[in-house]
């Protein structure tokens, strides 16, 4: 009996110390379970917990173990756009929407067409018979940037006494027209004008008695512009004529200067001639009678 009692202690003592013989079959952690057996489902340890990411404009908070998302996203906040930067999202810097267009093209329908150096046509009435109408031909002559000086000397030897300004630049042009046609010399040549103005923000009011004034040295408009968000004041110089008769090659020939201080990098200018006996409306300014049969020519 003795040995009985013995055998039977001695066998659980070695199931005892065998266990069951189970090998567990481990998952590893997560953010939201510990690592856990696949088979009898015993755990050990802690889960990991969620690893966030801020939330950004296009993305809510995030996991970035195992994806969960809280919250919602940011959502972009906008800033403004102007003629030369389109909105930015303050917070990422993503592109929302385009530059504005420049009111030249998009308010007044307009289009640049005149390069340096080319001839173009500007037909005017004549003198003596408005119903017949003479061509002339017209080239820019002179495109330049300049230092913002004190003085300028324009191309007929002319001195605009304007104070320069720092940050400032000259943005110059000339041009020559040239009559010669039978019409101009039977009936003579009513005049030309010339205009200037801005290709981004242009209005068709006519400046007043304290921003246009005549000098000695042409005319002068003042005024002021916004530029890449910072404001400006600005002078327009200009002024222009007829040179002469020329007898000998039986031709009359003009032409005009302008000068614009400007914020340096300003591109906006515009310069050109035109048909003076054209009626503008009173508190009007040229772009409110311009067409795409006017002659155009940007500074840039």
């Amino acid at each position: 009996m003795r040995r009985a009692i013995t055998l039977f202690f001695a066998l659980a003592l070695t199931l005892g110390l065998g266990g069951c013989g189970h090998t567990h079959t481990w998952t590893e952690a997560t953010c939201t379970q510990p690592k856990t057996c696949l088979e009898d489902g015993v755990t050990e340890g802690e889960p990991l917990g969620h690893d966030w990411r801020a939330a950004t404009c296009t993305q809510p908070k995030t996991c970035a173990r195992c994806g969960e998302t809280e919250g919602a996203a940011l959502g972009h906040r906008p800033l403004e756009a102007d003629y030369w930067t389109p909105s930015l999202c303050a917070v990422c810097g993503a592109e929302l929407g385009p530059a504005l267009p420049p009111d030249f093209e998009a308010v007044y329908g307009l289009r640049v067409n005149m390069q340096q150096g080319e001839t173009y046509t500007l037909t005017v009435p004549c003198e003596k018979d408005a119903d017949k109408l003479t061509a002339g031909q017209v080239k820019i002559t002179r495109c330049e940037i300049l230092p913002a000086l004190e003085n300028y000397v324009c191309g007929n030897g002319m001195v605009w006494n304007l104070q320069g300004r720092e940050g400032y630049e000259w943005r110059t042009a000339a041009f020559d027209i040239r009559f010669d046609d039978e019409n101009c010399l039977n009936y003579g040549v009513a005049g030309f004008g010339w205009f200037t103005g801005d290709y981004y923000h242009m209005e068709d009011k006519a400046p007043d008695a304290e921003e246009h004034q005549s000098a000695d040295y042409g005319d002068v408009i003042t005024g002021e512009l916004v530029y890449k968000g910072k404001r400006y004041d600005t002078v327009t110089v200009f002024n222009g004529g007829w040179d002469q008769w020329d007898y000998g090659n039986n031709s009359i020939t003009g032409h005009a200067d302008a000068a614009f201080l400007v914020p340096a990098g300003y591109d906006g200018c515009i310069y050109g001639p035109y048909d003076y006996t054209l009626e503008i409306p009173e508190g009007r300014s040229w772009p409110a009678i311009a067409d795409n049969s006017w002659l155009f020519f940007r500074l840039a």
